[in-house]
């Protein structure tokens, strides 16, 4: 999963304050890894001619360097069985992009030693052939691992959620009945949070902080939940090295990391916000952060597309127009948040498009289609009058963003599918597209 690349580098321009730049402490002893990474990130050398060769190789070894920091260290795969039928979409994407076909079927035969260096990354584009090395990595982790250190625990989830815990005299195993099974490797966090304390979420994928976010509000910001990722640069460091590059200064090749406070995070969300719209107006944390996931989503993620020729930066640069007209989009009531689509397209879109385009816009046009009107009649480009939004493809992402935020509420559960428009899916000729026109 996903957001704009772009959003981390916007967070950072706001300041560093939520990077930790020391060690984590010692109540901090559990770690989330999401394997569905390091999966991908596996690499198969020449020496590894068997399947338990390639576990040790890409799996044991990382595991236990964690069991020298933390107590408990959760391994988390995705269960392709539960994953949301929406994510269909983006895996269509990405396996056209540049990959070799690797045919494996299901009740295929699975061969007994890993294949080469030179095909494992189409193979992995295969989600049959995926699912069977997730199985043979799970149960070779359940059978042979051992942590440097005792006691230790090690908790796999996949399909289910075995917890083994390593002591001096032995070890015990149980599956943790109370965990429901779910799709998504990083969404699964959620729900050790509140089991395991406070812990480090070790996953690249941007919408993790997005998530992090919203499950830190949901709890009064009372928990302590630490990303691991790829560090960011601020937009103005990352067009200052863009520079150097040109000027044939040779860029750094390592990566490198940085661990995320998201409590901090928030709260220098909240601050930007604050900022925008002036200590005069009046904004609850639940409505600051609901209102900046809102727009973070709505520039584009795995389940939906982006706002047409509206950008991150835009978006972040224009809070104080688009927060104030989010309060009359939004409303509350027992069954959780709602979002009014006409007053968003008539009011927040008709806002954001007015000041994006306010040389062609008319002072007197007030409605979405008014705006819209006044776009296709001016001298902008025949490309960009093409790429401009309608209501439809609008109030699509609203849907596709509303349900992709009640997604990630849901801690233990999946969530909720309906393929007539409802969400901004629908299903048509066997395949799930954006739309909302089937009873939408």
């Amino acid at each position: 999963m996903g957001i704009d690349s772009l959003w981390p580098r916007i967070l950072k321009g706001e300041g560093e304050e939520y990077v930790e730049k020391k060690p984590l402490g010692e109540h901090v002893k559990t770690c989330f890894v999401d394997g569905q990474v390091m999966l991908m990130k596996s690499t198969m050398p020449p020496h590894v001619t068997t399947w338990d060769q390639f576990v040790t190789h890409n799996f044991c070894s990382k595991i236990q360097r964690l069991h020298s920091t933390y107590h408990n260290v959760i391994l988390s795969f995705d269960n392709y069985h539960e994953v949301p039928i929406y994510k269909s979409i983006e895996q269509a994407k990405r396996s056209t992009v540049n990959r070799k076909p690797f045919n494996f079927e299901k009740g295929d035969s699975f061969p007994d030693r890993p294949p080469g260096g030179d095909v494992w990354s189409d193979a992995l584009m295969n989600r049959n052939y995926k699912t069977m090395v997730i199985s043979i990595i799970t149960k070779v982790m359940a059978a042979k691992y051992c942590p440097p250190i005792k006691p230790r625990s090690l908790i796999l989830d996949f399909c289910n959620v075995v917890k083994i815990d390593y002591g001096h005299y032995g070890c015990k195993r149980e599956v943790m009945a109370a965990m429901k099974p779910l799709g998504e490797s990083d969404i699964k966090f959620l729900r050790y949070v509140p089991f395991f304390g406070a812990m480090l979420i070790e996953s690249v994928d941007s919408d993790v902080l997005l998530i992090a976010m919203q499950f830190m509000q949901k709890h009064s910001q009372e928990l302590e939940i630490y990303v691991k990722r790829m560090a960011s640069k601020s937009i103005e460091d990352a067009q200052d090295s863009t520079q150097k590059r040109k000027a044939g200064e040779k860029k750094q090749r390592t990566i490198q990391y940085e661990i995320i406070n998201i409590k901090k995070l928030l709260a220098t969300v909240h601050v930007a916000i604050r900022q925008a719209v002036g200590t005069e107006f009046i904004l609850s944390p639940v409505q600051m952060t609901r209102y900046s996931l809102f727009l973070m989503l709505m520039c584009g993620s795995d389940y939906s597309k982006k706002l047409p020729q509206i950008g991150p930066s835009f978006v972040w640069e224009h809070l104080h127009i688009s927060i104030p007209m989010l309060t009359l989009c939004f409303t509350e009531n027992e069954e959780g948040f709602h979002v009014d689509e006409s007053a968003c397209m008539n009011l927040l879109f008709v806002a954001l498009y007015r000041e994006k385009f306010q040389k062609h816009v008319k002072e007197e046009s007030e409605s979405f289609d008014d705006i819209v009107a006044d776009l296709q009649a001016s001298k902008l480009s025949d490309r960009t009058k093409k790429n401009l939004p309608d209501r439809e493809s609008l109030v699509c992402l609203i849907r596709t963003v509303l349900w992709t935020m009640r997604y990630w509420e849901l801690c233990n559960e999946g969530p909720p599918i309906d393929t007539s428009g409802k969400h901004g899916f629908i299903l048509r000729n066997g395949k799930i597209e954006f739309g909302t026109e089937l009873g939408g």
